[in-house]
């Protein structure tokens, strides 16, 4: 069971909250939302309060009113929230873009942390970081022709064949099991509800994926190596330099079945290792959030079955596209994107 929330500061911040005790915050990659964190929050909930923020301009949260803004302008947001919401030194844990928020909201408030966990973290080298910028981010703007969903879809398909997915050659190969249809159905449908302007946080933590940073930390850091993580190359990078003594690590299985479990037995031993967390109950009164959704017209064909080729994305593309050529009152293409989320909601 958890909660969800709305905080003004002053944009809109969206936020789930889990369980009670001592908080823990959960930052997601990009460009999902704190929905992608509901079955290690699950978990959690049983030790901690554990709150999943929407990074803003993903899920349900508000853009930042800022051009290119920095990993600085998105935790300084998550800064006013937590501190509206009267939580004192939580644990920080953090995936992809969410490890580089962890990172960087450590360095700006090293005395507001109690511990930070990385997850899926990465040091690129600057040419490596300027290649990927290259080609990583496809414009996904909505096209009347559906070729935005092609392009979706080709980019998703590969994020788990190679990495960088947009370098499909041996030496960037993976050797990781292929995730169900389901899964990139799932990654492809947040890509959508992200928008054409999806990809504004995640290139900012490309920016800011660098041992660098993580030397800057001073707050105790506890670098989490997933053996099943696309990134681990790149994760075990971060062990070639000579380390911070408050920086450490923790071997995780590539087993999935065992990874948040083992993830949760590591937050547990190192956050709640200090008695001042023991005994804290962490509450926080805030009411429901109402979420406005878009209704989808009840005479609409049923929806396509997603499967691998992912040409289900065209066809449901299609039936919305002539629905609406029929409408007195046409959308625009945008609105025709979320109408296709709905559907599959």
């Amino acid at each position: 069971m958890f909660t969800q929330c709305i905080l003004h500061v002053p944009q809109k911040l969206h936020l789930r909250i889990y369980g009670k005790g001592p908080a823990l915050i959960l930052f997601h990659p990009s460009p999902n939302s704190s929905k992608m964190m509901h079955s290690f929050a699950s978990i959690l909930a049983n030790h901690f309060t554990v709150i999943c923020p929407d990074t803003p301009g993903y899920g349900h949260s508000e853009k930042l009113p800022i051009q290119n803004p920095s990993m600085k302008d998105y935790v300084n947001t998550f800064r006013k929230a937590f501190d509206e919401l009267g939580i004192n030194r939580p644990a920080i844990y953090g995936s992809a873009t969410g490890a580089q928020l962890a990172i960087r909201y450590g360095i700006e408030y090293p005395n507001q942390v109690g511990h930070i966990f990385l997850d899926n973290s990465a040091h690129f080298t600057d040419q490596e970081r300027a290649d990927i910028l290259k080609s990583y981010f496809p414009d996904l703007t909505p096209k009347e022709d559906g070729s935005h969903l092609v392009q979706l879809w080709e980019m998703v398909s590969n994020l788990f064949k190679y990495f960088p997915w947009c370098f499909q050659d041996e030496a960037h190969k993976l050797n990781v099991p292929s995730p169900p249809v389901e899964m990139l159905h799932s990654i492809a449908m947040d890509y959508l509800f992200a928008g054409a302007d999806y990809y504004i946080a995640y290139k900012a933590a490309f920016h800011h994926e660098k041992i660098d940073y993580i030397q800057e930390l001073t707050c105790p850091t506890t670098v989490l190596r997933w053996k099943g993580s696309i990134l681990k190359k790149y994760t075990d990078r971060i062990f070639e330099y000579d380390l911070n003594p408050n920086i450490g690590q923790a071997d995780i299985s590539a087993d999935r079945q065992s990874r948040f479990t083992e993830m949760m037995d590591c937050i547990r031993e190192k956050f709640l290792s200090d008695d001042r967390y023991n005994s804290e109950d962490f509450k926080i009164e805030k009411p429901m959030s109402n979420e406005v959704t878009q209704s989808i017209d009840q005479d609409l064909a049923p929806r396509p079955i997603p499967e691998m080729s992912g040409e289900y994305l065209l066809s449901a593309w299609s039936s919305l596209i002539k629905h609406n050529e029929n409408r007195e009152e046409k959308m625009k293409l945008s609105d025709i994107n979320l109408q296709l989320i709905q559907w599959y909601t």
